[in-house]
Order: C-alpha cells, then sequence, then structure tokens
C-alpha cells in the first residue's frame, strides 16, 4: 500500500503547474505522515519534482515514468525506479 500515484506531469499540462505542485506536496506530506511509501511519476518536471522531494526521500519510495536528469535514478533514495 502507498500514497498515490503522484507525481508531476509539466509535458500534457492536464492541470496547471501551481495546481500540480500544491497537491504533490500535499501527497509528500500525507505520505510523511502516515509513514507510508509514496508511488510517483514525473516528466518533463525535474527540477521541481526533486527540489520537492529533497527533504522527504527515502528508500521505500518508487518511481515509474521519469524524464530523467541528474538525481533520480542515479540517487540511493529511490532504490525503485520502476521503467
Amino acid at each position: 500500500v502507498a500514497v498515490g500515484e503522484t507525481g508531476l506531469d509539466y509535458n500534457r499540462n492536464f492541470s496547471p503547474r501551481e495546481t500540480q505542485v500544491l497537491w504533490f506536496k500535499e501527497q509528500v506530506q500525507l505520505a510523511c505522515e502516515l509513514q507510508m511509501p509514496l508511488f510517483m511519476h514525473e516528466r518533463d518536471a525535474h527540477q521541481d519534482f526533486v527540489s520537492i522531494l529533497s527533504p522527504h526521500l527515502r528508500s521505500r519510495d518508487a518511481i515509474h515514468g521519469t524524464s530523467g536528469g541528474e538525481g533520480i535514478p542515479q540517487s540511493p533514495y529511490f532504490q525503485h525506479v520502476i521503467p
């Protein structure tokens, strides 16, 4: 069981970026409060994604669908990067 799926998708922009950031932060906080893993994605939003997650990185979180960039697959905190 995990919180999510959640994340940021600036490629399709179905929702305004500000709205995506707001709710992504809320779900990250919820996962931390409940001590549950996060299941997330990131698409063309690498910088915002990493800056929001950096204070909360945990080894039990999983990412799928990332557009890459420094800090995601290379991070020891993200043991579970799912293509």
